[in-house]
């Protein structure tokens, strides 16, 4: 249900891309962040790699900025703090409302939109101040 909910968001606002496949281990995730995701939903306990380590090695690329969402059971505020330092910018805990992740991912996409738009003025910006005499 989850999936079809994300894919029916996905295809509204991002026609004639494909959606990035359900990875299964973070490794996937981390490759797949630093080639075309603009949003990551991940949770804290996986195989092999941490939510936690993933959060921190998206923070440590130097690409376009990624929106992090972790998505666990874990509840406790100090681990929830934990999450968010490691550079999470979003920490939903299970059981989830479907309905809320979807809005979560609304305002990841909202921010990830106007993270775009300054990076391109910026680009204008920059290239106004080389060409100017």
């Amino acid at each position: 249900m989850i999936q079809r909910s994300i894919e029916s968001w996905w295809n509204k606002r991002w026609k004639g891309r494909s959606i990035p496949s359900r990875l299964q281990r973070r490794r996937e995730a981390l490759e797949s962040s630093r080639n075309y995701s603009d949003i990551v939903v991940t949770d804290w306990m996986m195989p092999d790699v941490s939510g936690v380590e993933l959060c921190e090695r998206i923070r440590r690329t130097e690409l376009a900025y990624t929106y992090v969402i972790l998505l666990t059971s874990i509840s406790d505020k100090d681990m929830i703090v934990k999450g968010l330092a490691a550079g999470a910018d979003d920490y939903l805990t299970k059981p989830f409302d479907p309905g809320e992740l979807n809005a979560r991912i609304g305002v990841g996409r909202r921010i990830i939109c106007l993270q775009r738009d300054i990076e391109a003025k910026n680009l204008l910006l920059q290239e106004a101040a080389r060409t100017t005499p």
